[in-house]
Protein backbone atom coordinates (compact mmCIF):
# COMPACT_ATOMS: atom_id res chain seq x y z
CA UNK A 1 0.00 0.00 0.00
CA UNK A 2 2.17 2.49 1.53
CA UNK A 3 4.67 1.37 -2.07
CA UNK A 4 1.85 1.99 -4.40
CA UNK A 5 1.08 5.55 -2.33
CA UNK A 6 4.95 6.51 -3.74
CA UNK A 7 4.63 5.18 -7.33
CA UNK A 8 1.40 7.48 -7.41
CA UNK A 9 3.28 10.23 -6.25
CA UNK A 10 6.31 10.07 -8.17
CA UNK A 11 4.18 10.32 -11.16
CA UNK A 12 1.86 12.86 -10.39
CA UNK A 13 5.26 15.11 -9.88
CA UNK A 14 6.75 13.49 -12.83
CA UNK A 15 3.68 14.68 -14.79
CA UNK A 16 3.39 17.93 -13.81
CA UNK A 17 7.21 18.80 -14.33
CA UNK A 18 6.53 18.01 -17.83
CA UNK A 19 3.33 19.93 -18.05
CA UNK A 20 5.51 22.40 -16.58
CA UNK A 21 8.46 22.24 -19.10
CA UNK A 22 6.07 21.86 -22.05
CA UNK A 23 4.09 25.13 -21.24
CA UNK A 24 7.56 26.78 -20.52
CA UNK A 25 8.34 25.58 -24.02
CA UNK A 26 5.94 27.02 -25.42
CA UNK A 27 5.91 30.39 -23.83
CA UNK A 28 9.79 30.72 -25.15
CA UNK A 29 8.39 29.61 -28.58
CA UNK A 30 5.87 32.45 -28.38
CA UNK A 31 8.01 34.96 -27.12
CA UNK A 32 10.31 34.32 -29.83
CA UNK A 33 7.75 34.46 -32.29
CA UNK A 34 6.85 37.79 -30.97
CA UNK A 35 10.32 39.07 -30.68
CA UNK A 36 11.38 38.05 -34.43
CA UNK A 37 7.96 39.80 -35.97
CA UNK A 38 8.75 42.92 -33.79
CA UNK A 39 12.25 43.20 -34.82
CA UNK A 40 11.05 42.52 -38.81
CA UNK A 41 8.68 45.08 -38.11
CA UNK A 42 11.51 47.87 -37.06
CA UNK A 43 13.44 46.98 -39.77
CA UNK A 44 10.59 47.64 -42.44
CA UNK A 45 10.62 51.18 -40.78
Amino acid sequence: MKMAKVILLMLLVSQGITTVSAQMIRNKAVFFKRHRITHHHHIKH
